[in-house]
C-alpha cells in the first residue's frame, strides 16, 4: 500500500472540455445513488450527490480557465475515487470528452508546481503544465 492510499482526498475536481451542464448532471445521475439540485445562479450550480449513504455537494461552474472549460467540484472525502485522476478517467469514459485534472494526488505542502493530466476526446493521457 502505497503512502498515499492510506491518506484521504481532501476533494475531487476535474475540468472538462466544452461540454453541456445537463450532460453532465446525467452523469452524476448515472453514476450516484442519487443527484438533487440544481440550484443554478449564473454559471455556478450546485448540487448533491449521494454515494453510499453520504452526501456530497457537488459545484459545476461553467466558463472557467479561458471560458473552454468546465469545472465540476465533489466537495468531499467521500467520493468513490481515490484521486482526481480516477475521476478525471471516469468522467472520460462517460462523457467522451477532454478531460483536464491533477496528475498526482494533491497535497497542500506539495509546492506550487502542479503537473495536470490532460485527456483526449480519444482518450490519449499526456502529462502537461497547466497554469492555474
Amino acid at each position: 500500500m502505497s503512502s498515499h492510499e492510506q491518506d484521504v482526498q481532501t476533494d475531487i475536481e476535474i475540468y472538462l472540455m466544452k461540454q453541456p451542464v445537463s450532460a453532465i448532471i446525467q452523469w452524476l445521475t448515472d453514476r450516484f445513488d442519487s443527484c438533487s439540485g440544481p440550484e443554478t445562479r449564473g454559471r455556478s450550480h450546485n448540487l448533491q450527490v449521494t454515494h453510499e449513504g453520504q452526501h456530497i455537494p457537488v459545484n459545476i461552474v461553467e466558463n472557467t480557465s479561458g471560458k473552454a472549460w468546465t469545472s465540476v467540484w465533489f466537495d468531499s472525502t467521500s467520493t468513490p475515487w481515490n484521486c482526481d485522476a480516477d475521476c478525471g478517467r471516469e468522467a472520460h469514459t462517460a462523457l467522451k470528452a477532454r478531460v483536464r485534472c491533477n496528475a498526482s494526488f494533491w497535497q497542500e505542502a506539495a509546492g506550487s508546481s502542479e503537473e495536470w493530466l490532460d485527456i483526449s476526446v480519444e482518450g490519449q493521457e499526456t502529462l502537461i503544465d497547466w497554469p492555474s
